[in-house]
Formats: C-alpha cells, structure tokens, sequence
C-alpha cells in the first residue's frame, strides 16, 4: 500500500503539500497539484478516510456524489430534490458538485472524497473520468443521460419529441416552427429527431427554425427574454400556426410575445417545470423529482449489491395539455 511519503518523493514535493492537495489543495499552484494527483492516481494511493475524520473531529459519512454541469435550472433542481428524498432515509449523505465548464478539477478531488457512488446528470463521463472513479471502486450510474453499458436512467427524449409533434399536429396545424437551444446535447438531438420524424410521417417539414445560444449558468430569465424577441420575429415575419418550444424556459417568453402580440399560435414547450402550470402551457412532462428518486435508489442498490449487470432503465414522458 502506497504512502503519503512516496507520492510526495515522486512529486518532488513535501508531505505537507501533498497533505494539503488531498484536503482541496489551499495555497497549492494548479502546477503542483496536478502533479501530486497525478503521482497518486499511478502509485492507487488514497489518504487515510478514518485518520483524516479524526483529525478534523468527526467520523465521515459514506456519501454520494452528484454531478451537474449547472445545477440552477429548476428541472435539475427537482432531479436534486428526489436524490436527496430517496438518500434521506439510509446513512448515506450528498456531496453536490456544480462543475460549470471545468470537469478535470471536480475529477481529480472526486477520489479523495469520502465517495461510496456517483450521479452523473445529463452530460456524459470521458474514459479518463471513468477509469477514475473504477481505479477508486466508486460506481456510478448516469441520470437523464443514456450510454451503452453504462448504468444509465433516463427519458425517452425522442418519443417526447414525437408527442409534442403530434399534440401540434391534432390541432390540423401545418406550419409549424422551433425554438431550440444551440448546442449538441444527446437531449436535443433525439428530441429533435423525434419531432422532425413525425412530422415527416405526416409529408410536413419544420416551417421555420431558430436558435438560441446557451451558456453554463447563465440566468434563465436571459433565455426567456431571448425567445421573447425570437418569438416575435417568427410570428411578423412568418405564417405560423404552431410553435414546438425546446423547454419550458424558452416557452415562457414566447407566451409573453403571444400575449403582446394577440396572436392564436398554438405552442407546446417541454419540462413541466413549476411555473408552467400557474401559465397554462401545454407541455411534455419530464419527470425530473423521478428520476432523482430512482438514480439515489439504483445508486445504492448498486453499492450494496456490487453487481455489475448494466441497468438501463427508460422512463416515459407525459403530454399534459393546458390551455394558455
């Protein structure tokens, strides 16, 4: 088993340094601590969890690390609060990590934290991220993300594509439009696929499409406000009947320029988050609090069992029609 002073003589560091990478690097350069972590994911070297909680006075609890690239989105949120109700009643507590656009750091502290299992939400792990966390015996199961032969917990996007097109479509509209975000996320693209696919089956194209630029923990009243004027640009410039909004957020600002400009175009979004229902929209329910639930259920299944048959499980959307 390797030592803390072996790493520190293949770093060519003191064993307070490494001390000090190991407890979240304070007063470390991003030099030396990208050193450090490197020598000690070579030699498997891991502190001491049980000397390192007596040293700060208390025994640590086995935890579960959750993973967001952005936790503020209210969909996220309520993914965050079924992890925290499932986990509530076992000995195990939750470790929040908000990456934003930097994944190495999170990785590189993920196997000197007290983890017995991860959640990865919504973006997919690289085959570095991966080998980390089996060299440190961490499992981890994907939520609202789907990859072959990995645990993997998510919504059948595509299906809730084809249900929004078909909503629209039972209007008898036929110029149909979208508002979509500009990214190639796996959520986007089967939604998308789904939707373009119904409405072909039915000799019917996207009548008109836009985009709006999304960026990690921007404000989401930002992209309300973007397709807001995006909205009524469509609407002046072009004969549409129907609108499919991506999510919700983005629908909230088309229901304001509806609104404004006293127009009948009937529009779905997709989410279900709180406000949509206190708005009247229609739209394709993602049950994220679900799926939370289930992910802190599998998660510790997983621990317990250690076994390695691959889950995937697929859950369902649902059409909730409102009238705006």
């Amino acid at each position: 088993m390797p030592t803390i002073k072996e790493v520190a003589k293949l770093a060519g560091v003191g064993v307070g340094t490494v001390s000090r990478v190991m407890n979240g690097g304070q007063n470390v350069s991003q030099e030396t601590m990208e050193k450090v972590l490197e020598v000690s994911r070579k030699l498997k070297y891991k502190p001491n969890r049980t000397a390192r909680s007596l040293v700060k006075g208390h025994y640590s609890q086995p935890t579960i690390g959750v993973i967001f690239t952005t936790a503020i989105h209210p969909f996220f949120y309520e993914i965050l609060r079924g992890i925290y109700y499932g986990l509530q009643q076992s000995h195990y507590s939750m470790l929040v990590f908000n990456m934003g656009d930097d994944r190495s750091n999170v990785f590189n502290r993920i196997p000197y934290e007290n983890l017995a299992g991860v959640l990865n939400v919504s973006t997919k792990m690289t085959m570095e991220e991966k080998k980390q966390l089996k060299i440190n015996g961490v499992p981890y199961v994907y939520l609202d993300y789907f990859e072959e032969d990995v645990n993997s917990i998510y919504l059948d996007n595509y299906l809730g594509g084809e249900m929004a097109a078909e909503y629209l479509l039972s209007k008898n509209l036929k110029k149909i439009a979208f508002v979509g975000e500009n990214t190639s996320n796996q959520q986007f693209e089967k939604r998308f696929a789904g939707f373009t696919a119904k409405l072909k089956e039915n000799n019917l194209g996207i009548a008109c499409q836009r985009l709006i630029d999304v960026k990690e923990n921007m404000p989401f009243d930002v992209y309300e406000k973007e397709s807001y004027y995006l909205t009524k640009e469509i609407l002046q410039k072009n004969d549409i009947d129907g609108i499919f909004y991506y999510c919700d957020e983005f629908a909230y600002g088309g229901i304001n320029a509806l609104r404004e400009l006293e127009s009948p175009v009937n529009i779905i979004g997709f989410d279900d988050t709180v406000p949509s229902k206190y708005l009247g929209l229609t739209t394709i329910r993602q049950p994220a609090y679900q799926l939370g639930l289930e992910g802190a259920r599998q998660i510790m299944s997983l621990i317990i069992s250690g076994d390695n048959k691959v889950l995937s499980k697929c859950i369902q959307p649902e059409l909730i029609v409102r009238s705006t």
